[in-house]
């Protein structure tokens, strides 16, 4: 079938959670695939052998319409709908019939007869799998104390018969994370314990030539700092991502940014600092409390795309060593994101609203989250509000709401 005979045949219908049945019209037809893979690496081998799995949700940007004298109920049925957190059932002309959950929508009225609603819709499978016994949170505390230890065995090993040289690196990586941590929001308590982290790992890399256990001993408890500390999710995993493109400079490139043609050990402490990161970031991650689906969204592109260019990383330098980190941590790195999608589906939804006419914070609270005045501060802090909108949000001012 053409592409016009199915614009001719096949109209737009979505099938909301809640079983009502909408059908807007639409325009552009986009989407977005990625697939799960995992890359091997063999002693004596050079390269990288991808193994390409499934796919993962596709995801498809879109742009819905109603129109007529009755858009705006319309409009205002189908965000009720919206909030049921069941998938939708999608028939597209181009995509066929998919099951998918929005990531966000925003309503517009700026048409006057016409709401125009834009946003992203990310495929669902109808079960999870697989199904888990023991708690994720539980499972992957379990897994970051296994690769702690055989990241603290295979340095060891590794580094057996340290070259001097790599001191300097390593106490400059030690630096950058304690540099990275000290910008997260920390109790005058947890201020003074981070410094003497960092202190204590600076002085035992010092050592590193005639100690290297109790060197990546200490490395690994400054990197695990964060944890214990409360903190919006959000900060931490943005302190980890940073830590791990400093990592990449520091033991990787030379001082015009190129790659080092032969890392040599340099190599071993960048797996090793960087494979704890990622373990850390992956405890925090699934402990993590996010407001919101967007939230979770924007975690799992972080920490996938983080890990790609690890894995890019150390198939450039050529790095076959470290077997057993790069197994343990590509199984808590897979487990994380899986754990993540799950609470992806249950969290909030991000709705953004045009303001159709002049209006006050404290109306606008109560229509989106009710009576209150936690509502009222909620709404203030959600949308930046400025003192000179307190008593009037002006007409075409876009808010943010979640359901």
């Amino acid at each position: 079938m053409s592409w016009l005979e199915r614009l001719n045949t096949i109209q737009l219908s979505i099938i909301t959670g809640d079983g009502k049945e909408y059908s807007p019209l639409w325009k552009d037809a986009e989407k977005n695939i990625n697939y799960n893979v995992e890359g091997f690496d063999f002693i004596g081998v050079e390269g990288t052998y991808v193994a390409r799995k499934e796919k993962s949700g596709i995801q498809y940007p879109m742009t819905l319409y109603f129109q007529g004298e009755n858009n705006i109920d319309i409009s205002d049925a189908f965000e009720i709908s919206a909030r049921d957190k069941r998938p939708w059932t999608i028939k597209h002309p181009y995509y066929g019939e998919f099951k998918a959950q929005p990531l966000s929508l925003s309503f517009n009225n700026k048409f006057q007869n016409v709401t125009e609603i834009t946003g992203t819709l990310w495929q669902t499978i109808d079960e999870k799998y697989p199904e888990q016994s023991i708690s994720t949170k539980k499972d992957v505390e379990i897994k970051k104390q296994e690769l702690d230890t055989t990241v603290e065995d295979s340095f060891s090993n590794a580094l057996s018969n340290p070259n001097p040289s790599i001191i300097e690196p390593g106490t400059t990586a030690v630096q950058r994370i304690g540099k990275n941590y000290e910008k997260l929001k920390l109790s005058t308590e947890q201020a003074a314990e981070l410094k003497n982290e960092i202190a204590s790992a600076s002085a035992l890399v010092q050592n590193i030539v005639s100690d290297q256990r109790s060197a990546i001993q200490q490395i690994i408890s400054l990197i695990n700092f964060p944890f214990e500390t409360v903190q919006d999710i959000r900060q931490k995993i943005d302190a980890y991502i940073i830590t791990l493109n400093d990592l990449i400079g520091v033991f990787l490139k030379d001082s015009n940014g190129d790659f080092l043609p032969t890392p040599g050990q340099n190599a071993t402490m960048y797996q090793s600092y960087s494979a704890t990161v990622f373990g850390e970031m992956s405890r925090s991650a699934v402990n993590g409390n996010f407001q919101n689906r967007k939230e979770v969204v924007t975690a799992i592109s972080q920490i996938n795309e983080a890990y790609n260019q690890y894995l890019s990383n150390i198939d450039t330098i050529g790095l076959t060593e470290g077997y057993d980190i790069s197994q343990k941590l590509d199984v808590i790195i897979n487990q994380t994101i899986a754990s993540l999608f799950d609470v992806a589906f249950e969290s909030k939804q991000e709705r953004v609203y045009t303001i159709d006419k002049d209006e006050n914070i404290i109306t606008l609270a109560h229509r989106f989250y009710g009576q209150g005045d936690d509502n009222i501060m909620m709404f203030i802090l959600q949308n930046d509000v400025k003192l000179s909108e307190y008593v009037t949000m002006k007409k075409g001012r876009q808010i943010v709401y979640f359901v």
